[in-house]
């Protein structure tokens, strides 16, 4: 009978505990509880942050975490100009396998075996030291002042119709998606493709994000490739006049949460970094920016959008090797629809 009972107190431990049962997890919390407070640099949606913090906190009390807002890379450049002599500021940061090169060839970011906090072990990268945050695609937005859905093309070839031409289909410059296809359409035919988009003289945009949103909410074209997240949350939160339309293939990027190895909390950095990338942290991030993780394994209602609508997602910079290619076909399409 005795054996019996430590088998229901223990199933009944497991179920309180949920997805951090593991005593890795555990021993981590304990050890991040005495160190009582982490830093995470990140430039994704203050909403969307402060979600994911509250929701940390609840899960693992007595940590406080300071957000202080910051790219990828321009963390990576902090990060290995203050280790050269110290501590890093910055202990969790958001970062690409770009952005993420040296830091991993500097051994300067910390593994864990993340998979015990529940994420895919398939989808934790490079010795268990970049684990899956969100994940950002592009798909094609439209002005519902200025066009109804089923005048909106739905393939790339779509875009080429001479009605599309004359400022008329809204841009970002710096070479995606068109250069993060190359993959799957070869270098050739994306550079083929981008002449001839170029030939319908789109509106091409020096940056991409906000500005490209604000132009397509004002009416500058009825047309724009735009980031995912951005025009739902126009769309659904703003009640602005736009709406979207699935293009494949589609590149997506995605973005690590990882822990900093030289500072002066790194159980709680370790401990951050495996929550960012938990099912739970990406729900609390889409329901106030539908900003989500996309992968195979995830469960978020923009996942389920994506494979539902058949998209083929081209994963952009998988390997350090494609991240390096990955700067040369966008380059090469930059150079096209800019001129430089």
């Amino acid at each position: 009978m005795h054996w019996i009972m430590a088998l229901i107190i223990c199933g009944v431990l497991a179920v309180a505990n949920g997805a951090y049962a593991q005593d890795n997890v555990k021993a981590l919390y304990d050890k991040a509880k005495k160190e009582g407070e982490v830093v995470m640099a990140a430039g994704s949606p203050p909403s969307s942050l402060k979600a994911q913090i509250a929701g940390f906190n609840k899960r693992f009390p007595g940590i406080q975490v300071n957000h202080i807002p910051s790219t990828g890379s321009d963390a990576s450049a902090k990060i290995q100009l203050e280790t050269r002599v110290g501590m890093s500021t910055y202990e969790v940061a958001q970062a690409t396998t770009t952005s993420a090169e040296l830091l991993l060839k500097k051994d300067l970011l910390s593994p864990f075996p993340f998979h015990e906090f529940g994420i895919a072990k398939d989808e934790i990268s490079f010795d268990d030291r970049l684990v899956p945050w969100f994940d950002l695609t592009r798909v094609l937005g439209f002005n519902t002042n200025l066009v109804s859905k089923d005048q909106v093309p739905t393939t790339w070839e779509g875009l080429l119709d001479p009605k599309w031409k004359g400022r008329k289909i809204i841009v970002v410059g710096r070479g995606y998606p068109f250069g993060d296809l190359v993959p799957v359409w070869g270098l050739e035919k994306v550079l083929e493709y981008t002449k001839k988009f170029k030939a319908q003289n789109p509106i091409v945009q020096p940056r991409g994000g906000p500005q490209t949103l604000e132009a397509l909410v004002a009416g500058q074209a009825p047309l724009a490739l735009i980031q995912f997240d951005r025009v739902l949350r126009a769309k659904v939160k703003e009640k602005a006049p736009v709406d979207f339309v699935w293009i494949t293939p589609m590149s997506v990027t995605r973005f690590f949460s990882i822990a900093v190895k030289k500072v002066r909390h790194p159980n709680a950095a370790k401990l951050l970094t495996g929550y960012l990338g938990t099912q739970e942290a990406s729900r609390l991030m889409e329901e106030v920016s539908f900003r989500s993780q996309l992968g195979k394994s995830a469960q978020t209602d923009a996942a389920k959008m994506v494979r539902g609508a058949g998209v083929q997602l081209v994963w952009n910079a998988p390997t350090m090797a494609e991240a390096k290619e990955l700067k040369g076909w966008r380059k090469a399409v930059r150079k096209i629809l800019t001129g430089h």
